[in-house]
């Protein structure tokens, strides 16, 4: 135990490119999780849907590790970014459309949201 030696964490560089794939992909999983979440309460609330209210406790916060990749430090942007999450996956046109292609839509969504706070902020 004694010749163990504490190494200091080494910084990892992504390429613009690994950012965004890395950023799609915490995308892709947050929009499984939450069809997952609505599939399980509609599943929970089958017997009846009108009387029933059983729900799912559980919480996922993976696209905070989005916005750290993205160096978003504005609570307020989050807020906007996320609420463009939950306004493209709880459509009810965007139920077929497969993961990655609603993940990529979702980013250039995201792209779009950044840039307008930020020309918006400018402005002010």
């Amino acid at each position: 135990m004694e010749n163990l030696k504490e190494t200091p964490a080494k910084s990892v560089v992504l390429t613009q490119e690994e950012n965004e794939k890395a950023i799609i992909q915490i995308i892709e999983d947050h929009i499984v999780f939450t069809r997952l979440c609505s599939g399980m309460h509609t599943i929970l609330n089958v017997y009846d849907p009108n009387k029933t209210t059983h729900e799912l406790k559980a919480k996922y916060s993976g696209i905070n590790s989005a916005f750290i990749i993205m160096g978003i430090k504005e609570e307020d942007l989050e807020i906007e970014l996320d609420n463009a999450f939950y306004d493209c996956v709880c459509v009810t046109e965007n139920d077929l459309v497969s993961v990655p292609e609603l993940a990529k839509t979702i980013y250039m969504k995201w792209l779009n949201v950044i840039k307008n706070y930020f020309l918006t902020k400018k402005a002010a």
